[in-house]
């Protein structure tokens, strides 16, 4: 029983680590002289936003460098994806990065470039919940709506990974509480999943449908009780989940309690008038 998905773009840290500065050909000139020097200095800035060195960044913006340039990123681990179109702005926001996003930004950096999956660098700073990213990113006019190829936008990143924050800074503007990822999942049923009680109130507090299904018929009410969320199914149900709801195969939230192993939520949820 699978109740929702990561969404598909990877972490880069895992190898930013391990990139290096490429050895400029013409050191020492005010800007690139070749298409080949223009290309080393262009994806230099990108590594170093990833590196997390301002000075290098600064370097690279003022001897030329594309700040919108972007560059393909294979991991060697065997198990991270490679990533398409990897900017500096989404490297620096992904790692939390803020001076070198400030800096990025003053130099006219895209906020709505996105990578291969779709993901924007205000989605990277989501799902790792570096808040004043996000804030500068918004500031700049980033579209908290954007959606990534499976659907998923920002606010399903911060809320799935567990960032309240992050998540009051998105409910602060004008975010579709409510969106949808491809397979009819919000940011509500996301952060159900993922035990974030904390997130599950703010989403509540602010107009969350509790009753959303996905594509297949599951509810946030169902997908905790699977998954033994106490605290989360007694939220939902204050909210007014719906007990008699289904999903496409006629299971409910008992069902899915039941099936779960978690006979105390099962209990909750008959004294609230489940029907077997």
């Amino acid at each position: 029983m699978i109740f929702g998905k990561r969404a598909t773009f990877a972490s880069i840290a895992l190898f930013c680590a391990s990139l290096t500065i490429a050895p400029a050909a013409n050191a020492g000139q005010d800007a690139p002289a070749t298409a080949a020097e223009q290309a080393r200095q262009n994806s230099n800035l990108v590594v170093a936003a990833g590196l997390g060195s301002l000075a290098q960044v600064k370097e690279f913006l003022a001897d030329g460098a594309n700040v919108n340039a972007t560059m393909n990123i294979v991991a060697d681990d065997g198990v991270t994806p490679s990533m398409r179109n990897v900017t500096a702005l989404m490297l620096a926001s992904q790692t939390g990065r803020l001076e070198i996003v400030q800096t990025l930004l003053v130099a006219k950096a895209d906020v709505s470039a996105k990578e291969g999956n779709g993901g924007t660098a205000l989605m990277f700073a989501s799902r790792f919940g570096h808040l004043e990213v996000a804030q500068a990113l918004l500031a700049a006019k980033a579209d908290v709506n954007a959606r990534m190829n499976d659907g998923a936008t920002a606010l399903m990143l911060a809320s799935q990974e567990g960032h309240p924050e992050v998540v009051q800074a998105f409910l602060a503007v004008k975010v579709e509480l409510n969106a949808k990822r491809n397979d009819g999942a919000t940011a509500l049923i996301l952060a159900s999943q993922d035990n974030h009680l904390d997130v599950v109130r703010a989403l509540i507090a602010a107009g969350a449908d509790v009753n959303a299904k996905m594509s297949d018929g599951v509810t946030a009410l169902m997908v905790s009780s699977w998954f033994g969320h106490l605290e989360i199914v007694q939220c939902l149900l204050a909210a007014g989940a719906d007990l008699k709801a289904k999903r496409n195969d006629g299971a409910t939230a008992y069902v899915a309690a039941m099936a779960g192993g978690h006979r105390e939520i099962a209990r909750l949820l008959k004294e609230a008038g489940a029907k077997d």
